[in-house]
């Protein structure tokens, strides 16, 4: 089939986004991390849906899950990886994994 990728191609040009197209947002929201007066996206006082949505994301890139993201993506972003940290010591998402 015409257009059709293989494996090896896929994987480099996911690569290529990773290192072009999310290293400078996430750079961007390293920045916002660190500006947030309570260290959520949203400011609040702890987690809110937003958090939920980005850690979850977040975390599964940084999972290696996606093929040419390499596992451990997000520890050259420290107040990324502090981020993910401290929103998987929430009571409840703990409790929530331990249930599974």
């Amino acid at each position: 089939m015409k257009g059709c990728l293989d494996e090896d191609d896929k994987k480099a040009r996911r690569s290529k986004i990773a290192a072009e197209v999310m290293t400078p947002k996430l750079e961007i929201l390293e920045k916002a991390l660190q500006g947030s007066s309570t260290g959520w996206v949203a400011g609040t006082a702890g987690p809110s849906i937003a958090d939920f949505a980005l850690a979850v994301s977040i975390g599964w890139v940084n999972g290696g899950i996606v093929d040419g993201v390499e596992a451990g993506y997000m520890d050259k972003f420290p107040g990324i990886s502090d981020y993910l940290k401290r929103f998987a010591e929430v009571e409840e998402i703990k409790a929530y994994y331990e249930k599974k």
